[in-house]
């Protein structure tokens, strides 16, 4: 394998993210890594906070931006706590995952459980992957304070909100199946790259 000008953070980084890879059954061997990074350049972390008020289970939404850069992602709803992966460490990412970042709700790796793995269509950034947490805050007497552009929703709503983008309401059933069964997840919308995801 030729060199990959990784620091010692990312390959850290990395390493953690083939154990939870491993965790979902869905280990991507090192000697396949430089190929998946060719054909998937952007792995995000997708964060859902989620809690019990009333007896409704509700999740915490990102509205984006109604003059975001791609069009189609304008004003619709999607997951807090998205970010890229880049030249991050592991640490890097749970702090701007946590209240400097989109949730506004603290979060550290001990608060969240890695629970799936998504493998997204090359639509509109092109191939990406993303690992899944789940930040559940338990039952609560009332929602927690929001800050710009969140939202708390009822998941059955949010389920069949046309408002939603199709990758976050995909993801967010998974999340909903694994709070009910505790069954994590791959779901692999893009079956074209297959072949350099393998056991």
């Amino acid at each position: 394998m030729s060199e990959m000008p990784f620091t010692v953070e990312e390959q850290l980084g990395m390493i953690t993210w083939w154990r939870e890879q491993f965790a979902v059954e869905k280990y991507i061997p090192i000697r396949v890594f430089e190929a998946q990074l060719k054909v998937r350049p952007f792995v995000a972390f997708e964060l859902a906070t989620v809690c019990i008020v009333d007896d409704c289970l509700c999740v915490l939404l990102q509205r984006r931006p109604d003059n975001d850069a791609n069009e189609e992602f304008r004003n619709r709803l999607g997951l807090t706590g998205t970010i890229p992966m880049g030249s991050k460490s592991i640490d890097d990412i749970f702090e701007t995952l946590s209240g400097d970042g989109e949730s506004g709700i603290v979060v550290t790796p001990d608060d969240v459980v890695n629970i799936g793995t998504v493998y997204g269509p090359n639509k509109p950034r092109g191939p990406w992957t993303g690992i899944v947490y789940v930040h559940y805050l338990g039952e609560l007497d009332e929602l927690p304070a929001t800050s710009g552009g969140q939202e708390w929703w009822q998941t059955a709503h949010a389920l069949i909100s046309t408002e939603m983008l199709l990758s976050a309401q995909i993801i967010l059933g998974h999340v909903v199946t694994y709070l009910e069964t505790s069954e994590r997840f791959v779901f692999d919308c893009d079956e074209s790259t297959t072949d350099v995801i393998t056991d």
